[in-house]
């Protein structure tokens, strides 16, 4: 037996060293790192147990177990570390943490056995005991050590479990099957020893054996580390989404074929490095791209940025189409809204004699006086396209007060005495009124302010003699400026109730007369050039 024990060390530390070799030899990665860590812990516990068994003093042997129990409580900490990165479950640090210090009190008691008996209450040796020359009667910081083992491998056969659950496939299943032997037959060893059923020998290295052969099978027969980096290299490959990763130096350091053709297409480098939103789009060659970007930290400490890119021109095209059809949409039911709006204004029209191009001309001259007012500069930050449409659209109602006018003052032909022109002054603040009631939640809130600003103060004159405020000059809103213009002008060029129709030339000179007095002087002039550039007059 002695002899078999002899072999079994020296077959396990050529076995694990010939594993640590190969595991070194692989590309960095979490895995890796603990399984040469739990590979070195095996090799060291071999290593203690060989000068322990040719020990011939109680100091010899007791520096075996010093050198053995340097990797012994590590190892199956080491375990779970290398079955949780293999399956990618991630463990707090304080857990790692607190199972490193229990490993490092276990050793420490170990080294200290003979001034403390924390772990070991009794020592002496057998040197006629071939097999098992240290006797030992074990102490608390024992059990500690072997209640925290089979904690681990529980732990172990847990996240085997459900790294197996997530990931169904009948590679994943054989990797199981072994890592799960692999902690299996070092616990097993442990048991045995516990047990007494191998003769005073400690067993755990036969089950540390057993588990190595086991991880060797997984290195050379299964290509573990192959199977894991390629199948992380494929699906990178494969994807769909562009990688690029850039390191410190600001020099890329990975892109798969996605990434590569992105940069081959005109996605510069400098573009990446000056990205500093978490996503952003970049427009190439008529395709559109989201682009993430993500610092990688390890331990705290920065190593490098990785850039995912995902092409997203279908669903960006179909945004657009939506957004397009959902704006077309809008504007046919406000057209609606507004045509409906603007037949109610021809019903007051023609509800006090005056034909439905009144309100045609003066939306007509209101644009010209507009576009004239910013061609010369005037008010050249307000009269933008869309203000001077808006206008436009809401010029029509500037009289719908009067539907609230009595018609033997509406249809007077004469003069109105001076009680009936009071009851006719109502309609401005009217109008007002109706629109906001009337259209306020249904249209936008620009076209309601605007409307009931035109309807409300078109009889204000310039020298705040008008109505219903009497503001002065520049009070006056230059909406209702323009109107004021437009609504008098086409009055005078029309045949009304109570006249007959001015001359154009007639009209204007009127306009000129008021001008400064009834009417803005700058929206005169703006209406005089813009009329004779259209009409000639």
């Amino acid at each position: 037996m002695y002899e078999v024990f002899l072999f079994v060390l020296v077959l396990g530390c050529i076995i694990m060293f010939s594993n640590l070799v190969f595991a070194t030899m692989q590309k960095p990665s979490p895995m890796q790192i603990h399984i040469c860590m739990m590979l070195v812990c095996v090799i060291l516990m071999f290593a203690g147990y060989y000068i322990e068994l040719k020990a011939t003093t109680l100091e010899m042997a007791l520096m075996g177990t010093v050198v053995s129990y340097i990797g012994k409580p590590f190892i199956m900490l080491q375990s779970l570390m290398v079955i949780c990165a293999f399956y990618g479950v991630k463990i707090r640090k304080l857990y790692y943490y607190i199972g490193s210090f229990i490993a490092a009190l276990v050793f420490l008691a170990v080294f200290t056995n003979p001034y403390t008996s924390l772990y070991y209450t009794t020592c002496t040796f057998d040197a006629n005991n071939l097999h098992a020359p240290l006797l030992v009667e074990n102490g608390p910081l024992y059990w500690l050590h072997a209640v925290t083992m089979f904690a681990y491998f529980i732990g172990c056969i847990v996240v085997s479990i459900i790294g197996y659950l997530r990931n169904r496939n009948s590679q994943i299943a054989r990797f199981t099957v072994y890592l799960v032997l692999m902690v299996v037959f070092v616990v097993l060893g442990y048991v045995v020893y516990l047990a007494g059923w191998s003769e005073g020998y400690d067993a755990t290295a036969f089950g540390a054996l057993a588990g190595e052969i086991c991880l060797s099978i997984l290195f050379y027969r299964y290509r573990m580390f192959d199977a894991v980096s390629l199948a992380k290299d494929a699906a990178l490959e494969s994807s769909i989404t562009g990688i690029i990763v850039i390191d410190s130096s600001k020099r890329i350091a990975y892109t798969n074929q996605i990434g590569n053709s992105i940069l081959l297409n005109g996605l510069s480098l400098d573009e990446l490095l000056e990205q500093t939103e978490v996503e952003r789009k970049y427009y190439i060659k008529e395709c559109v791209f989201n682009v993430s970007r993500k610092e990688i930290e390890h331990n705290g400490h920065y190593v490098c940025t990785s850039f995912e890119i995902n092409d997203i021109t279908a669903s960006y095209e179909y945004q657009a189409l939506l957004e397009k059809e959902v704006k077309e949409r809008t504007e046919k039911i406000e057209s609606i809204q507004r045509k409906s709006i603007a037949s109610l204004a021809s019903v007051v029209e023609a509800r006090s004699l005056e034909t439905g191009q009144h309100i045609v001309r003066t939306s007509e001259y209101s644009r010209m006086i507009a576009e004239a007012l910013r061609k010369n500069g005037k008010y050249r930050d307000l009269f933008t396209d869309e203000y001077i449409d808006l206008f436009v659209d809401v010029t029509p109602l500037h009289d719908v007060g009067k539907i609230s006018v009595p018609d033997n003052i509406l249809l007077k032909p004469g003069k109105l005495d001076k009680a009936e022109f009071e009851e006719m002054k109502k309609h401005a603040a009217m109008g007002a009124e109706i629109i906001d009631r009337a259209l306020r939640g249904v249209e936008d809130d620009r076209y309601v302010d605007l409307a009931a600003s035109v309807a409300l103060y078109h009889h204000e004159r310039w020298d705040g003699t008008g109505y219903p405020r009497m503001l002065r000059g520049t009070e006056i809103p230059i909406e209702a400026r323009i109107m004021a213009v437009a609504d008098c002008f086409d009055a005078m060029v029309s045949d009304r109730c109570y006249k007959k129709a001015f001359s154009v030339s007639q009209s204007l000179k009127i306009l000129q007369e008021e001008s400064g007095t009834h009417f803005d002087p700058d929206v005169v002039e703006a209406f005089i050039h813009a009329y004779d550039e259209k009409y000639g007059q």
